[in-house]
């Protein structure tokens, strides 16, 4: 049982972040990697990996001290090899090479099931309050007064009191959260990793190909389709621009489009805006046209 003790301050300074680094996503990638039996719906994303895995020459020893140095701690994601104690530094190249075959090929899937299952839990809490919404992240979480219990099979103890707690959506880490201690640059923080996938969602979901992006440039235009896709990840106007080569006077002309349609929101920050898809853009990414495509699986080089 993993026991995350939180007092009312503790409590106050829960936070949701919607990216997890690449490296901890491929930590916990290692789960299925290892397994003796693929997840059900991820038999074909194991088997490409592991492709993809066995030329990079990774053998099954190094990925499993890789997998378990990360059962109760999540690597510094910023942290430079280099420096690093020598196994530590193995460690991190092995998560590296995993993160080349298992996420960066998906790292669009990847950031908008994040950002959508943040959304939903950040809406949950507000709406629940936080003893609720964390209550709710998995049939293995219990609430109580001092704290959130996850029966995990490992008897540890984290006092979040004072940093409070980190609240991350990972697509590897399975139908229950997990808790992990992360050493990040802002110092030590106790982190939950609760499930991004949703209900219809699979790890094979990861392989199929967008072909509704082009039906999609049809209902709104090319380039306000590709403002829509970039803005999975909040950007400003400067970085929109420069990302898609367009100038900033017509990238502020489609996003006012867009945020009139209501797919993408827009705040300030200082003397910046900020720009992100909504619930609604995102769907429209995800399902437009569904019904009239079909499903296909792509091997990423």
């Amino acid at each position: 049982m993993s026991r995350i003790l939180l007092d009312g301050r503790g409590t106050a300074r829960v936070r949701v972040r919607a990216e997890l680094p690449a490296l901890a996503e491929a930590a916990q990638a290692l789960v299925p990697l290892l397994g003796s039996t693929p997840p059900r719906g991820g038999a074909e994303w194991v088997r490409l990996t592991r492709s993809h895995l066995a030329h990079a020459r990774l053998t099954h020893g190094e990925l499993a001290e890789a997998r378990a140095l990360v059962v109760s701690d999540l690597p510094n994601a910023t942290a430079r090899t280099e420096t690093s104690p020598t196994g530590l530094r193995r460690v991190l190249r092995t998560l590296e090479a995993v993160s080349e075959a298992a996420v960066e090929p998906y790292r669009r899937q990847i950031e908008a099931r994040g950002h959508r299952a943040a959304r939903l839990l950040g809406d949950h809490i507000v709406s629940h309050g936080v003893a609720v919404a964390l209550g709710s992240l998995g049939s293995r979480c219990r609430w109580e007064d001092s704290g959130l219990f996850v029966d995990d099979g490992l008897e540890r103890e984290y006092v979040a009191s004072e940093d409070g707690l980190l609240l991350m959506p990972s697509v590897f880490a399975g139908p229950e959260p997990r808790v992990a201690r992360w050493s990040g640059t802002e110092g030590p923080r106790t982190v939950v990793l609760f499930p991004a996938l949703g209900p219809g969602d699979s790890l094979d979901s990861l392989l199929e190909r967008d072909r509704s992006q082009e039906s999609l440039e049809r209902l709104i235009g090319r380039t306000r389709t590709a403002v829509l896709s970039a803005l999975v990840v909040p950007a400003s106007t400067g970085q929109l621009a420069k990302d898609l080569y367009v100038s900033p006077t017509s990238i502020s002309e489609h996003t006012a489009a867009l945020r009139r349609a209501g797919l993408i929101t827009t705040t300030r920050e200082g003397n910046r805006v900020r720009h992100l898809v909504t619930a609604f853009g995102l769907a429209l990414l995800e399902h437009a046209d569904a019904r009239e495509h079909s499903v296909t699986l792509v091997e990423s080089a």
